[in-house]
């Protein structure tokens, strides 16, 4: 017997592991072999409890009254029946009245007496009985699970057994009266299961019919006593109530020995009932294919609410199968098998805010929202944010958290894209069937009329896709059917802009009252959370990479998309394992690759017009788009662009479906009968494209007065080829009369002087850095900048600006220098190494310009006889702008010539450098860009300064990289050193001294303007 228990709890285990928790065991009787030794002789119930209860309870994490028992013929204690009482019991009991009133009144322990040491033994077990019969003859239970109620009523069908096997067939009673007391104690009850050893047929004719009729009241009627082999129906209906009938556990090789696991759904009602077999010589429980076919029956119980057994229906089938097509879509899935593969994997929300970004207001007056709050809400919502932000997406993290977590909601989210014009008699219900079938078998469709009983039931979440305020006929669907159905929840989404914004407060009246959510641009921390996500498990510089990104989207003016930002993760994972993305025409080429090959397997006639095809297409719009009036072509133009276009070629535009692919593509779009590129940069890059096989474009574009406004498309240029020297010398031409003009002023730099006097103790300062570090949130907050992407809503129109600011200039040409530079890697050493000189030597002529302007309003502005308020204001602002100058002309310079590549050259230059400031700016650029062992580089150069005022700029930006966690790990300790250093050298002093001035810079929760106010202000 031992063996057999050991299977039941090896396949108990297994069904937990696969299906889940057991939150009962119910047993139908013959608990022992015989009633007489129950606790005398063998004690039976004491073994019983040790080798048999006890390791079930044990395996199923369960306690005693999880553990439902009723008494069988086995159990009763044969010799304690009274031949006199017996032959009048069997005299009295021949009618349901008789047996009611009997049991109501007249029965006493003598009647009973055969089955009493049971019910002692059963007393542990009913301690929380909500009913029990006074002389032990049945008791009822109510046991919660979650939200559900589930009702026992455990009856005594043995009280009556004489021990005789099958003689006591027709011979039992049960009594109506009991199944109607315990019944009517669990009412009340979600699930009602009752609970007897022996089936109906083995009661006395007069007693069968009535228990059968109140037995019908129970959802499951579970029973045993099957001891035959032939013994093989043990399951069927009886109306709406399922009757279950099983062996015994073991009962000897020639009989049917098994058990049934039973699992309920409660809200549709249904049951699965796997039937389980002991299989002597393989010493387990197995699928008993002797009772049906696969081990495995379904029955529908009678539901008293079909909206929800709707519900319930198509709530997983629907789960399964829109998870399926989100991760399909996914990027990963099409473009990179390497990063996560699952939407719930990767998954970041936009910063949500009850304030739109177009209102301005400051960080913190922002009400944010958390999107897992607003699912948890009921309140309904409309969703507002910019074109391509993630509206979708979001929907689609809202529906899967819905069908996930569907046991505790209890309701079903759609998603209707009102794209789709909403026409015809009860558009919107048969969009909600319409996605369920999309997403489902046939066999769990829902129908039309299903769908309704949902809706009036208040159990779905509907979410409308791109409503569109400017459609009247949409508005009228819309607010009819939340009217309809007002107990729902209804989400829509819309697209903001800033006409939209100011209309935000007279949006339609809906039909009921929502809450309007904006979505913000994703957050250079939300963008780390995806690169986190993305690259898991990978080897990468997640700050470098992140750099990078964030300093790219701002350079091309590509908005900070969920698509946008996932094309950019994927080209630099597909790359190569460390790739950062620095030629902003490398990464652009890949994404429009991405956008018009590997996200378009199915094109027509890829093979005749293939990716350069395209694009020499795309080029060619572009630089018609500039030699039109006004820089705008109509869709009209660009229809006969396009036929000339494929006739000069002999070619068909209509096979090659360019006159609508690009649209589909949201490469080109159309505003108001005008065609134009989606986004400036990509216009730029193909105007670029233009330009390197039209000489005509590339001269339009160097002109004086078009350059500065073609620097991307010159930059794309220089990107795509890699070595346009030409390019590089004609803007090299325009640089050189402004640094010529300025050069005298250089002679500011060795004069630079800083008004801060610090002395400090390097070793508490390191211990107090240590203590107020920034965290990566904060960090990545400190160093965000708003994004600059431009969705155009225009064709972008050059002309030249009237009476430049000549300082404006010379900036933006030198800053163009730079990028060129970066983007010519090809180039020769030499050009590599006269450019990269010519170039921070042009950084510090234009600080030299900015110091002596600092200076000449310093002057202007300052009354040295008059210390008042405003004179305090001139001397803050020119402290702060004599140690913010430097640090920022340094890391513009940084990131305009930026590149891995240029390292060798880097440091050729720096290691030749003997004038200070121009080091300062080669050794910052060189660990800017973190290139090999530039921590020692740093060391180094700290220790040989010699210009004191240049050593605090040093100070202050290793401060800043410090505080923005720029090195990790043991990189930390050798950075904490270099600061150290650093102080030491300043005051000259030993290891012993603190100051306020670096007290308040090592404050953690200190910007770097509020920082340098701070210290400024200590003078």
């Amino acid at each position: 017997m031992q063996k057999v228990v050991n299977a039941l709890k090896d396949d108990i285990a297994t069904f937990i592991k696969d299906k889940g928790k057991v939150n009962f065991v119910c047993f139908t009787g013959d608990l022992i072999a015989q009633g007489q030794h129950a606790w005398q002789g063998e004690n039976q119930l004491e073994m019983a409890m040790d080798s048999f209860i006890t390791p079930i309870l044990k395996i199923t994490d369960l306690d005693a009254s999880h553990f439902l028992i009723v008494p069988g013929n086995h159990d009763v204690d044969t010799t304690a029946i009274d031949a006199v009482i017996e032959a009048g019991l069997l005299t009295k009991l021949k009618s349901k009245d008789a047996i009611n009133t009997f049991i109501d009144s007249e029965l006493k322990d003598t009647h009973n007496a055969r089955i009493l040491p049971f019910y002692k033994f059963l007393q542990d077990f009913q301690s929380e009985a909500v009913w029990k019969h006074p002389k032990g003859l049945g008791a009822a239970f109510i046991k919660q699970v979650s939200d559900t109620s589930i009702g026992f009523a455990c009856l005594d069908s043995a009280w009556r057994a004489a021990g005789k096997g099958a003689e006591d067939k027709r011979k039992l009673v049960i009594g109506q009266r009991q199944v109607e007391r315990a019944y009517a104690s669990i009412s009340s009850c979600n699930i009602k299961i009752a609970l007897m050893h022996h089936p109906l047929d083995w009661l006395i004719d007069e007693d069968q019919d009535s228990v059968e009729v109140a037995l019908r009241k129970f959802d499951i009627v579970l029973s045993g006593h099957l001891h035959n082999s032939w013994d093989k129906q043990v399951i069927g209906p009886k109306q709406s109530t399922l009757f279950s009938s099983g062996g015994s556990i073991f009962q000897g090789r020639s009989y049917f020995n098994g058990y049934s696991l039973l699992s309920i759904n409660p809200f549709i009602k249904e049951v699965n009932v796997y039937f389980r077999e002991y299989y002597d010589e393989r010493d387990s429980f197995d699928e008993a294919l002797r009772i049906c076919s696969n081990g495995h029956y379904n029955w529908q119980l009678n539901c008293s609410n079909p909206a929800m057994q709707n519900a319930y229906k198509v709530a997983k089938p629907l789960k399964d199968g829109f998870t399926e097509k989100i991760n399909k879509d996914l990027l990963t899935h099409i473009i990179d098998k390497s990063a996560p593969q699952k939407f719930e994997e990767l998954f970041v929300s936009q910063p949500l805010s009850k304030q739109s970004e177009y209102q301005k207001e400051e960080e913190d007056q922002q009400e944010h929202v958390d999107i897992d709050d607003l699912i948890r809400g009921n309140e309904n919502l409309v969703l507002l944010g910019k074109k391509e932000l993630g509206k979708s997406t979001i929907l689609n993290y809202i529906t899967l958290k819905y069908l996930s977590e569907f046991g505790e909601r209890k309701k079903i989210p759609f998603i209707i894209d009102l794209k789709k014009r909403l026409q015809g008699i009860e558009p919107i219900e048969k969009s909600m069937q319409s996605f369920v079938s999309k997403h489902t078998l046939p066999e769990e469709y829902l129908t039309v009329e299903q769908i309704k009983q949902l809706l009036n039931a208040g159990q779905c979440v509907v979410q409308f896709d791109n409503y569109d305020y400017y459609q009247p006929k949409q508005h009228e669907y819309l607010r009819a059917f939340t009217l309809t159905y007002p107990t729902n929840r209804f989400i829509f989404t819309m697209n903001e802009d800033i006409f939209h914004t100011v209309k935000a407060d007279e949006l339609h009246d809906f039909g009921c009252a929502y809450e309007k959510i904006y979505m913000h641009t994703f957050s250079r921390h939300a963008i780390r959370k995806i690169a986190s996500k993305w690259f898991d498990g990978r080897t990468v510089d997640l700050d470098q990479l992140l750099d990078r990104v964030m300093l790219y989207l701002r350079c091309v003016g590509m908005p900070r998309t969920p698509f946008n930002v996932s094309l950019i993760l994927a080209i630099c994972s597909n790359y190569q394992e460390d790739f950062i993305p620095v030629n902003e025409a490398s990464v652009m080429e890949r994404f429009m690759e991405i956008i018009l090959e590997k996200l378009s397997p199915n094109d027509t006639y890829r093979s005749t017009y293939d990716f350069s095809f395209k694009e020499d297409f795309l080029a060619y719009i572009a630089w018609k788009i500039v030699s039109a009036p006004n820089s705008q072509i109509t869709k009209e133009d660009f229809l006969k662009l396009a036929t000339q276009y494929f006739d000069d070629m002999d070619l068909s535009l209509v096979e090659s479906k360019f006159g609508k692919l690009f649209f589909d593509k949201q490469i080109l779009t159309e505003n108001e009968g005008m065609v134009y590129f989606r986004y400036h940069c990509l216009f730029e890059y193909y105007l670029a494209k233009r330009a390197i096989v039209d000489n005509e474009a590339l001269e339009w574009m160097l002109r004086d007065e078009n350059y500065l406004q073609c620097s991307n498309e010159l930059c794309f240029i220089a990107g795509i080829q890699r070595n346009r020297k030409d390019i590089l010398t004609r803007i090299e031409g325009k640089l050189e009369p402004f640094v010529e003009k300025y050069l005298h002023l250089l002679a500011n730099l060795e004069s630079f002087s800083l008004r801060l006097e610090m002395e400090a103790d390097a070793e508490g300062l390191k211990q107090e850095l240590r203590e107020n570090k920034l965290s990566e949130e904060e960090h990545d907050s400190l160093v965000d900048v708003p994004d600059n992407g431009r969705e155009a809503v225009r064709p972008k129109v050059i002309k030249a600006e009237t009476s430049p600011f000549e300082g404006r200039v010379f900036f933006k040409t030198l800053h163009l220098y730079g990028r060129i530079i970066k983007n010519n890697e090809r180039a020769d050493k030499n050009t590599k190494l006269n450019s990269l000189k010519k170039c921070i030597q042009g950084y510090r002529v234009f600080l030299a310009t900015m110091i002596e302007m600092i200076n000449h309003h310093h002057s202007r502005g300052a009354n040295t006889e008059v210390r008042d308020e405003r004179n305090e204001d001139i001397e803050f602002l020119y402290d702060l702008l004599s140690i913010t100058a430097p640090i920022v002309v340094q890391n513009i310079a940084a990131e305009s010539i930026g590149t891995a590549k240029l390292a060798k050259t880097v440091k050729q230059v720096m290691d030749a450098e003997a004038n200070e400031f121009s080091k300062f700016m080669y050794v910052f650029l060189y660990a800017d860009l973190k290139m090999p062992n530039f921590l020692q580089e740093l060391a180094k150069f700290a220790e040989e300064v010699k210009n004191r005022d240049l050593l605090k700029l040093v100070l202050f930006k290793l401060m800043f990289y410090y505080h923005t966690r720029y090195v990790r790990g043991s990189n930390e300790t050798t950075l904490e050193n270099i600061i150290g250093d650093c102080v030491l050298a300043l005051q000259r002093l030993p290891k012993n001294k603190k100051t306020d001035v670096l007290a308040e810079l090592r404050k953690k929760d200190v910007r770097v303007p509020k920082l340098l106010q701070e210290v400024g202000s200590l003078d």
